[in-house]
């Protein structure tokens, strides 16, 4: 029976693990983070029940497909009782038959993990925040991951550990267009299930050693004001609705850099291996490049353009050091419109 409760947002922080340390601190560093989600949009903290837990969310090859070293994760997760510290594992899965996270052994690539002590809550007991989970040594990650979190048991309802979700009943996304991304270990079968319907998803993503690029849409679905949504409409823009799309580059190495971003109808069905790492596009460098001007942290976002209706398109860039000289290729991200 899966689980659900009320979130909380007013007394989010952030805090910092590398594997087993515990210390909270304060955080003013941008990390190389890619999440595949709509943070304005969280309606529960979810768990799949009292018993340990073991959760997956697979990363939608729109939204991802990549090369290269993961360097940790960024969570937001809850605790429904702060005063008890939390022992919380993470990690990065295979992709399985028909979608399915591989959840045998030689599916796992990663799992790092340690106690979390959240921080004390403004009012009350329950505290949320964003956890930076920082591995030890980077590892190598399959083009396409899914991420895996496993909870401690808890007593009951009053205490233990859930993350921050969108369940598929809140998404705007069109409803033949959504897949389903979460799922769960059925211990009872020792199989995969899924997680809520689709179209959930969770406030967890990977941090990436080589640079990243996001594609993003502006949007009104979810209220007048056009609002930047991550998350599964991300991938699915309607130009009938107004929704626009847009670029965000994030590559913490090429500080106040150049990213030149490339365009193409489609993905090669094996990529090109080069210096500047595989290229994924149908064209390698695509059919069009558009150079940005990166900030003094590596990053950088476009403005949002409405796209022709029945879009679809590929996206890669290339990162270019300006100071040292060196290039690097980002991941791929991609949008199939409406």
């Amino acid at each position: 029976m899966l689980s659900h409760r009320s979130p909380v947002f007013l007394a989010i922080c952030t805090g910092s693990i590398a594997l087993i340390a515990t210390s909270l601190r304060a955080q003013t560093t941008v990390y190389p983070e890619k999440v595949f989600y709509n943070e304005a949009h969280t309606d529960s903290s979810t768990r799949v029940s009292n018993a340990m837990d073991t959760i997956y969310f697979m990363q939608p090859e729109l939204f991802h497909k990549g090369h290269g070293k993961i360097t940790g994760y960024r969570v937001l997760l809850q605790d429904q009782d702060y005063n008890t510290p939390e022992t919380v594992q993470f990690g990065v899965v295979k992709y399985g038959q028909n979608g399915l996270p591989d959840i045998t052994t030689g599916g796992l690539v990663n799992n790092a993990g340690g106690q979390l002590k959240f921080p004390t809550p403004t009012t009350g007991v329950v505290s949320a925040a964003l956890w930076t989970i920082t591995v030890n040594t980077p590892f190598d990650a399959p083009s396409d991951i899914g991420l895996r979190l496993v909870f401690p048991a808890t007593t009951s309802n009053a205490d233990g550990v859930g993350v921050h979700t969108q369940r598929d009943a809140t998404t705007m996304l069109t409803q033949s267009l959504r897949k389903q991304w979460t799922y769960y270990l059925d211990t009872t079968t020792n199989a995969a299930a899924p997680y809520y319907g689709p179209g959930t998803s969770m406030h967890f993503g990977a941090m990436y050693q080589e640079p990243i690029t996001q594609m993003f849409i502006s949007s009104t679905l979810y209220q007048t004001a056009a609002e930047d949504l991550f998350g599964p409409e991300s991938m699915h823009p309607d130009p009938t609705k107004g929704d626009k799309v847009a670029w965000k580059f994030n590559g913490t190495a090429y500080k106040n850099g150049v990213a030149v971003l490339m365009l193409d109808g489609g993905l090669r069905a094996s990529p090109i291996s080069t210096n500047l790492g595989p290229l994924f596009l149908n064209a390698p460098v695509g059919v069009i490049q558009l150079p940005f001007v990166l900030d003094a942290n590596g990053q950088g976002m476009t403005t949002p353009l409405l796209p022709p209706a029945k879009l679809t398109l590929w996206s890669q860039s290339i990162f270019v050091d300006l100071v040292n000289g060196g290039a690097r290729a980002s991941d791929v991200a991609g949008v199939i419109g409406q």
